[in-house]
C-alpha cells in the first residue's frame, strides 16, 4: 500500500577460508517498480561490510568458548586452555615467561600440557604455573609476524560438583625479557543450562546497525545482558532498564548480544557502527 513497508530477511552465507581482517563483502538489493512508481531512484541500495574481529595477540582462550550448557559438559570433560603471546616490540625477545594460577573450582591433579609452540620448561607449585621459553629468540612483528607468535596450550577437569551459574576465570602474565608483565584480559567460563524453546523470548531491537550507545528492546523490559566479540571474548555486561540497553563505548565492528530475563535467554546478532 501507499506508504507501506515490507521487510525481507535474507541470511547469507560467506566463506570461512581465505578470509582477512579488512576484506569487504558487497550486498546489493533491488526491487523491480511498478507502472505507479513515483520515485524509481530508491529502488536500489548496496551496503558494504568490512570484516573485523577483535585482535589480541597476548590472551587466554577456552576452546569451548564463555558458555557451556552444563548438560554436554561430564566430570570426565576436560577444559581446554590456550595461552598465546606475541612480540610486538622492536627486537627479538632472549626469553618468555609466562605465570598463571588454576583457579580454585579446578582440579589441579587432572593438568596436563598438551603442546607449546617453543622449547619450554615449568614449574608448579600449588595452583601456580611457571612457564619458561629461555633462549627462544622470538623475532619482533615487524620482522617476522608469523615467527613472533607463540602459545601454550594445557587442559584440566572442574572439581566435581559444578552448577549451573559457576564461573571459572583463568589469565596470563607475560613477560618478555626483563620487560613489565603484558597481562591479558580475564577469560570466564560459565556453566549454563540448555535453552529450550520455552526458555526464548521472541523480542525485537533497534536500531541496529547501533550508530549511538543505546539500544531499544521490544518485549522486554528488565534483565542482564552480555555483550560478546564473535571469537567469544566478553567486552560489555549490564542491565536492561525500561526495554533500554546502555553501552559503553563500544569500537564498531559485530558483536553477540546474550540477554537473560526471567530466567528466559536470548541472543542478538548486534552491529555498531
Amino acid at each position: 500500500m501507499a506508504f507501506g513497508q515490507y521487510d525481507l530477511e535474507v541470511v547469507m552465507a560467506t566463506p570461512v577460508t581465505g578470509v582477512q581482517l579488512g576484506d569487504m563483502f558487497t550486498h546489493s538489493a533491488s526491487i523491480n517498480p511498478t507502472s505507479t512508481d513515483s520515485n524509481t531512484s530508491n529502488n536500489n541500495t548496496t551496503v558494504n561490510v568490512t570484516v573485523v574481529a577483535s585482535y589480541d595477540p597476548n590472551d587466554v582462550t577456552e576452546t569451548r568458548g564463555p558458555s557451556i550448557p552444563i548438560d554436554t559438559f561430564s566430570t570426565n570433560d576436560y577444559l581446554e586452555y590456550t595461552i598465546r603471546f606475541q612480540n610486538l616490540g622492536t627486537a627479538s625477545a632472549q626469553f618468555v615467561r609466562v605465570l598463571s594460577s588454576l583457579h580454585p573450582s579446578l582440579d589441579e591433579s587432572t593438568f596436563e600440557v598438551i603442546a607449546t609452540s617453543h622449547g619450554y620448561s615449568y614449574t608448579k607449585n600449588g595452583r601456580q604455573l611457571d612457564f619458561f621459553f629461555d633462549s627462544i629468540q622470538l623475532p619482533p612483528e615487524v620482522v617476522d609476524e608469523p615467527g613472533s607468535n607463540g602459545f601454550i596450550k594445557y587442559r584440566i577437569k572442574p572439581l566435581p560438583g559444578f552448577a549451573v551459574g559457576d564461573e571459572i576465570s583463568a589469565r596470563a602474565e607475560i613477560f618478555f625479557d626483563y620487560n613489565p608483565a603484558v597481562i591479558t584480559e580475564t577469560w570466564i567460563t560459565t556453566f549454563d543450562t540448555s535453552a529450550s524453546i520455552d526458555d526464548i523470548i521472541e523480542i525485537a531491537a533497534y536500531p541496529i546497525p547501533l550508530e549511538t550507545n543505546t539500544l531499544f528492546l521490544k518485549n522486554i523490559d528488565t534483565g542482564n545482558a552480555q555483550l560478546y566479540t564473535l571469537d567469544g571474548k566478553e567486552v560489555w555486561n549490564g542491565n536492561v532498564l525500561n526495554g533500554t540497553i546502555e553501552f559503553n563505548s563500544i569500537k564498531s565492528g559485530f558483536y553477540i548480544l546474550k540477554i537473560m530475563s526471567d530466567q528466559k535467554v536470548t541472543t542478538i546478532k548486534l552491529s555498531k557502527k
